[in-house]
């Protein structure tokens, strides 16, 4: 059985919450508000119609109560997966 999200989704494996440095020197804290963690995660899946910004493999962040998190058999059960809009993505990792 496969998936594919649709509408504008994607689905990304977690590899971790961290702070984040980016190149120009501004930090990205775990927790952007009070109780919101900031989650790092790999693209697994993505949307047939997407804007072609985004593409598996990519490494992206996004706020934890933004996305959805996802159980499925056909998932590796010891990682976290989500499925998140696009517009919910703060940043891919270059």
């Amino acid at each position: 059985m496969e998936f594919t999200p649709i509408n504008n989704n994607v689905l990304c494996k977690r590899i971790g919450i961290d702070e984040v440095k980016t190149k120009s020197g501004i930090i990205l804290d775990s927790r952007i508000k009070q109780g919101e963690e900031l989650v790092k995660s790999e693209i697994v899946v993505i949307a047939e119609n997407n804007e072609d910004l985004l593409k598996k493999g990519d490494i992206v962040y996004f706020v934890r109560n933004k996305a959805d998190l996802m159980k499925w058999d056909g998932l590796d059960s010891d990682v976290e997966h989500y499925i998140v809009k696009e517009n919910d993505i703060l940043a891919i990792e270059e």
